[in-house]
């Protein structure tokens, strides 16, 4: 939608550069784009992953829309990114009781969130989007996009995650967060 706001990366490769040899082959999960350029979709083996990690950001619109991202992980701390047109500008990160946490999940499969496409797009840039990016405790993966039209459960998600938010008692700001899902 704002492709001025993006910053292109290219990458030159020479024609001397060595070729380092293929890694062993991992068990593959369902291929999907990253929900952002933030979250990346790498395929991991069971034995990497973490007990689970669930991340949704919101998009900008052209107006006044909220442009954030919060990821909750399993052991109930919360990472928080406010961009723009939110309370809280900057990253921060805090914690959530347990229950809660569970509770999360358990939505999650109750959706049938891996049933999901890929993305729900309608095509009109100045809608806000919301990504999302599930890594279940298997090391299994998805990224979902939308911006439009969403499958059903997507807004009461969206509910438990602010809901989540609101419930952060001890919002403590960073400077350099570590970044979930397998960077």
């Amino acid at each position: 939608a704002c492709s001025g706001s993006k910053e292109a990366k290219e990458t030159k490769v020479e024609a001397t550069t060595p070729q380092t040899p293929e890694k062993p082959e991992v068990p593959k999960t369902e291929a999907i784009a990253p929900a952002s350029t933030d979250m990346k979709d790498a395929p991991m083996n069971s034995s990497e992953a973490p007990a689970w990690v669930f991340t949704m950001e919101r998009t900008p619109c052209f107006g006044k829309c909220p442009w954030d991202s919060f990821t909750v992980r399993a052991d109930g701390t919360i990472l928080y990114t406010g961009k723009r047109d939110v309370e809280r500008i900057g990253t921060y990160t805090g914690s959530i009781d347990l229950d809660l946490v569970a509770d999360l999940r358990k939505q999650l499969d109750e959706i049938g969130y891996f049933d999901w496409d890929a993305e729900y797009d309608a095509n009109i840039s100045d809608l806000p989007g919301i990504n999302l990016r599930y890594m279940a405790k298997d090391g299994s993966a998805k990224a979902v996009s939308i911006r439009g039209e969403a499958p059903t459960g997507t807004e009461h998600l969206n509910n438990v995650m602010l809901g989540l938010y609101e419930s952060v008692k001890d919002w403590e700001k960073v400077d350099d967060p570590e970044v979930p899902h397998n960077e």
